[in-house]
C-alpha cells in the first residue's frame, strides 16, 4: 500500500494489493476516480509536480502514467524485469526516475515517453530514490548502500 498527496490541494492517491490506484478528495472523504490496469499489487505512486498526472509502479514490473484531467491511462513504461519499488519526478524537468527490484534505475523523458538512460547497481534491488530539491542529483538506496548520481540536463 502506498500514498501521495497532491501538490496543490485537498487530494491524495492510494495504491494497494487490489491492483487499483484511487484518487481521494479529503473534503468529501470519498474517492473521485479509480484507475485499473496493474496485474499485481501497486508498490509506489507519485503525483507529478504540476499535479496533472499520477504515476504508479507495481509488482507487475510496469509503470503506468495516468492523466487526472482526462481520467485515463496515458502510457505504460515496461523496461524493467523486476517489480517497481520506487519512483520520483525531477523537480523542474519533464523527467521520471524509476527504481526496480531488478537493480536498475531507469530515466524516462516525459515529453516523448522514451527511455533516455538506465543505471544498474551490482548489489541489491533499489528500495528508494529521490531527486534533490534543485534537481542536481538523484539519491538511490538499496538495503546495503546509498548512492548519489549527479544529474545534468
Amino acid at each position: 500500500t502506498c500514498l501521495d498527496y497532491h501538490p496543490f490541494g485537498n487530494f491524495f492517491c492510494s495504491g494497494s494489493a487490489d491492483t487499483q490506484v484511487k484518487v481521494w478528495d479529503l473534503r468529501k472523504k470519498s474517492y473521485l476516480q479509480t484507475y485499473k490496469g496493474h496485474t499485481k499489487h501497486v508498490n509506489t505512486l507519485k503525483f507529478s509536480p504540476d499535479g496533472r498526472w499520477v504515476v504508479s509502479g507495481g509488482g507487475d514490473g510496469i509503470v503506468k502514467l495516468w492523466d487526472l484531467t482526462a481520467g485515463k491511462q496515458m502510457e505504460d513504461f515496461t523496461k524493467h524485469s523486476g517489480e517497481i519499488t520506487c519512483l520520483d519526478f525531477h523537480p523542474s524537468e519533464f523527467l521520471l526516475a524509476v527504481g526496480s527490484a531488478d537493480r536498475t534505475i531507469t530515466f524516462w523523458d516525459l515529453d516523448k515517453f522514451k527511455q533516455i538512460s538506465q543505471t544498474q547497481l551490482d548489489t541489491r534491488p533499489i528500495r528508494s530514490i529521490k531527486f534533490t530539491p534543485d534537481g542536481s542529483a538523484l539519491c538511490g538506496a538499496t538495503s546495503e548502500a546509498v548512492k548519489v548520481w549527479a544529474w545534468e540536463p
